[in-house]
């Protein structure tokens, strides 16, 4: 169960969180799916647990690329005065 949890909030959380220091969607998903690969390497992980990261990644994915757009509307309308 707690693989599970973790499985769903840690590289959600690790994309969000690598996103707003790296300022790009695409470096921490790779950050993130290379320190996911390091630490647990997928030996003996049930296919659910591992289904279970490949989504959570995907969502943080969509949720940063989102959060950049609008971090990038915002700049512009604040600088084109």
């Amino acid at each position: 169960m707690t693989k599970v949890i973790l499985a769903v909030l840690a590289p959600f959380l690790m994309i969000i969180f690598l996103t707003r220091v790296t300022f790009n969607h695409y470096i921490s998903t790779l950050l993130t799916i290379g320190i996911i690969f390091a630490i647990f390497k997928g030996y003996g992980e049930p296919s659910f647990v591992t289904a279970t990261w490949i989504v959570s990644v995907i969502a943080g994915f969509l949720v940063s690329a989102r959060m950049m757009k609008k971090l990038k509307n915002t700049n512009k309308r604040k600088y084109d005065r």
